[in-house]
């Protein structure tokens, strides 16, 4: 994953998902591995980290960014407002995470 982020972003840091919206056709690349470093780091399970990743990948898609911290901070909220939704309806257990 590290590769496609230099490659295509030209940064050579980790991430846990790079978003590719083609107009007609989306490709989101998660990398399991680093998802799950982030969810001992913050306390999330697995699950709950995979999820948060692909709305976060989603988010990208719709044109949100992440580049500075009120875009951050923004972004969060929405995962988390997407992921009490997700909650809501499949009865999952989910405690958002904070910025």
């Amino acid at each position: 994953m590290s590769a496609l982020h230099e490659e295509f972003l030209q940064d050579s840091s980790a991430t846990d998902v790079m978003t590719f919206d083609y107009g007609d056709a989306l490709e989101i690349f998660i990398a399991p591995a680093y998802v799950a470093l982030l969810c001992k780091e913050y306390g999330e399970t697995f699950a709950e980290g995979i999820r948060r990743t692909m709305v976060h990948g989603l988010l990208h898609a719709a044109g949100r960014r992440d580049d500075t911290p009120a875009h951050e901070a923004a972004m969060r909220n929405e995962e988390n407002f997407y992921l009490n939704l997700w909650k809501e309806m499949f009865h999952v257990k989910h405690v958002g995470r904070a910025v």
